[in-house]
């Protein structure tokens, strides 16, 4: 077991080595419903800010956009597994990730006197996507309605705000580069958001905070948590079908990342107190670390 002087040893020199670099952070799962959960995270974000890294949140918010839907008398609708979006639901999903969540996540951070940025689509909007669709069972292609795949970041704004210290706080609604539809914009899903703007942007790590402690490798086993996953073998859970569902998006963000030569890649358990800090400067990943 290494010491504590060891432990302190190994995140001083990773301070050191991600310094003034951009660090990629999801926020998503159930911890974002628990506001002392939230607030630890949001503690860690700041404390890797004053020590010199440049997070960039990205954070989702399905559950409170389920609940927000039936106050409205509207119903979740999913097509091929995910989840179809009309004008209504995306009227809603905007005003509670823009309006809500994010306005939230900035609000926290000043209270750890750390500048948050919120880059949503009801202000200043740095992603840009396009309607894309799913394919069902049958191989044939299923309408989303308006779900789109992130085609262009504006990474000059988002590192502009890093240089100057502040912390972009990214909310998963895009422009529709094709402007077809009325709304002209799209519901993205946040992982494959975060997994993209790992991917142009090119930080020091990529972290995908969720309320599981990693990757199963037996579907039936909570406890089968691996430490680390090549490419290879989550090619071979997948197929299999143990990874599935929810965790898909999460590791195609992972691999999205890993895809543009960023190093340090995983997912971790924000129930964990201090799990992000771990996760970015202790020598043992705390949940699944994804590697090429």
């Amino acid at each position: 077991m290494p010491t504590p002087l060891a432990d302190l040893s190994f995140a001083l020199a990773r301070i050191a080595q991600f310094k003034g670099k951009p660090l990629v952070i999801k926020l998503g799962g159930s911890v974002q419903d628990d506001p002392a959960q939230t607030a630890g995270i949001i503690d860690d974000i700041a404390t890797l800010t004053h020590a010199g890294l440049c997070p960039i949140v990205v954070h989702g918010g399905g559950k409170a956009i389920n609940a927000a839907m039936a106050q409205g008398g509207l119903t979740p609708r999913f097509v091929a597994g995910q989840r179809y979006t009309d004008a209504p639901a995306l009227a809603i999903a905007e005003r509670v990730l823009a309006g809500e969540i994010n306005t939230q996540i900035v609000a926290l951070l000043a209270e750890r006197s750390v500048r948050g940025q919120g880059l949503t689509s009801m202000g200043c909007c740095v992603l840009h996507a396009q309607r894309t669709g799913a394919t069902d069972a049958q191989g044939q292609t299923a309408d989303l309605g308006l779900v789109g795949q992130l085609q262009r970041v504006q990474t000059g704004v988002i590192s502009a705000m890093c240089t100057t210290g502040q912390v972009p706080v990214i909310a998963p609604i895009a422009l529709d580069i094709d402007s077809g539809n009325g709304a002209g914009k799209l519901n993205v899903n946040a992982d494959l958001a975060a997994g993209f703007i790992a991917k142009v942007m090119c930080p020091c790590a990529f972290i995908l905070i969720s309320d599981t402690p990693g990757i199963r490798t037996n579907a039936a086993d909570p406890a089968s948590c691996a430490s680390e996953l090549t490419a290879a073998q989550v090619h071979a859970l997948t197929q299999s079908k143990v990874i599935d569902g929810g965790m898909l998006p999460k590791v195609q963000a992972c691999q999205m990342a890993l895809g543009a030569g960023v190093e340090h890649v995983g997912i971790i358990d924000g129930r964990d107190p201090h799990a992000l800090l771990a996760g970015v400067l202790a020598e043992a990943f705390p949940g699944t670390r994804l590697l090429p």
